[in-house]
């Protein structure tokens, strides 16, 4: 996995290069309206469209309108004699609805959101008083969806990232399109412990980097579900040939229609999918049925990965996962956020790395390969595991089935450890872990003899503070 011969890809802006402050509003760059325009707008209570319990319940009324149709018609084919829907008969289909659509006026009616000496306001009076207080300089994203209902009526869904768990996810739906981006603005605007950096980003034009055609994006989803559906065919003509029950092949249906809901899954998240930059960010847009803006901050970016499974390596197909500072447990944090783009070729895989490291040269790092004893504990894997480091960065490269190089920023490392366990102890090695925010990256460099790992953490040590005090500097 080696840089192609066009790397690095020519004009693509580091990450703190910012043109010259010569805009009418000095210290917002690239902002074509006084901030404090875009902040008055935003200080009166206001609530969501009115529309919004009516979009919330559309998808309810298409399931009941699509149980309903085949009903009506299954009473008409009846003979004379049927009694046909009568009031009590369809009354249950609709208490539902109805329930949940009277919910959902409630909260509208009662639920206002406003900004007002620094926080984000969002107040709900009932039966009770309840206001949530949100610090602006606590919010680390603010993204926008928009999904297919909202989509015909021209609204949006915002959804807002505040420092700390996965769950201080604040969702204000619907706004209409021009507000949803406006109000972003609003809530990235500079404030005292903020990041000055959120309100430029959030509207400067991008530069497009990655493109993903259709094509690629289904082939990627076909050859994941291909191995498993070839394994299971492969044991239901197994059973076949030593049963003799060909009952068996009632199941292929069902797999089939599970691998199309698979691949249909993948294809409406990521349709449509453009990844750009701007300085200090990328910008992620996707989605058939819901289309998604997303703006992952380049500082929140903790570790990166490019990884190959054994099936994309006839296509030269690559995905790029990264670790996001901010969006908590793995477990419930939304899984979109940690892809940079699912699939693509390794030039637009470097080309994304090239964008978040501008100094990083990856044709030019040095990678140390396991002592030859290491193969007693690992004697296929070990081969394929080496580990670099550059001043600004940690890399690690193993995998002979699915290959993947994890990149850790020296600027984020949190701690280093070295593990060994029993057998490896008497072989003399040990595994080195450097440990960053929850995420799909592990950075573990494995089976490297003791001496040089406690040689390796010092020197991560020192380049990871030099980093910051770098970064500090600047």
């Amino acid at each position: 996995m080696n840089p192609p011969q066009n790397y690095p890809p020519p004009q693509y802006s580091p990450a703190n290069q910012f043109p010259p402050q010569n805009s009418p509003y000095g210290q917002y760059p690239y902002m074509a309206e006084d901030p404090d325009q875009i902040r008055a707008r935003w200080r009166l209570p206001r609530r969501t469209h009115p529309l919004s319990p009516l979009i919330r319940l559309a998808p309810l009324l298409i399931v009941i309108f699509i149980i309903l149709i085949p009903n009506t018609n299954a009473r008409q084919n009846t003979a004379s004699g049927s009694p046909g829907f009568t009031f009590l008969s369809i009354l249950p289909v609709f208490i539902t609805p109805l329930i949940i659509a009277l919910g959902g006026f409630i909260t509208w009616r009662f639920r206002k959101f406003w900004i007002e000496n620094g926080e984000l306001r969002i107040s709900t009076i009932f039966i009770t008083k309840d206001t949530k207080h949100v610090k602006l300089n606590r919010i680390q994203a603010v993204d926008i969806s928009e999904p297919l209902t909202a989509r015909l009526f021209k609204l949006a869904v915002v959804r807002i990232t505040v420092a700390g768990s996965a769950r201080s996810k604040i969702v204000l739906a619907f706004l209409r399109i021009d507000e949803a981006h406006d109000l972003r603005t609003a809530l990235l605007l500079p404030s005292p412990g903020s990041d000055p950096m959120a309100s430029i980003i959030a509207q400067m034009p991008e530069v497009p980097l990655i493109a993903i055609k259709g094509s690629e994006l289904i082939g990627s989803t076909l050859c994941r579900i291909a191995p498993y559906f070839a394994l299971l065919t492969v044991i239901i003509i197994t059973i076949i040939a030593s049963t003799g029950v060909i009952q068996v092949f009632a199941f292929l249906p069902f797999l089939l229609f599970y691998a199309a809901v698979l691949a249909s899954k993948q294809y409406s998240m990521w349709s449509e999918f453009k990844l750009g930059t701007v300085p200090g960010a990328f910008r992620l847009t996707h989605g058939l049925l819901t289309l998604n803006h997303e703006t992952i901050l380049f500082n929140r970016v903790q570790a990166i990965r490019v990884e190959q499974p054994l099936v994309w390596r006839p296509f030269g197909w690559y995905r790029v996962k990264v670790n996001v500072a901010g969006l908590g447990d793995l477990k419930s944090q939304n899984m979109m956020q940690t892809v940079l783009f699912p699939v693509g070729s390794l030039s637009q895989a470097f080309a994304a790395i090239h964008a978040l490291l501008p100094d990083l040269d990856l044709a030019r790092v040095d990678m140390n390969y396991p002592p030859r004893r290491a193969a007693w504990r690992a004697p296929w894997w070990s081969g394929a595991t080496c580990v670099g480091s550059t001043p600004t960065a940690v890399l690690i490269r193993r995998g002979r089935m699915k290959r993947q190089i994890d990149i850790m920023r020296m600027d984020k490392v949190q701690s280093i450890r070295i593990t060994c366990g029993p057998w490896e102890s008497l072989l003399g090695i040990g595994s080195l872990a450097i440990d960053s925010t929850p995420g799909p990256v592990k950075c573990i460099a494995r089976w490297r003899d003791l001496g040089e790992a406690r040689l390796l953490a010092e020197h991560i040590t020192i380049m990871a503070r030099q980093a910051r005090i770098q970064k500090n500097a600047q």
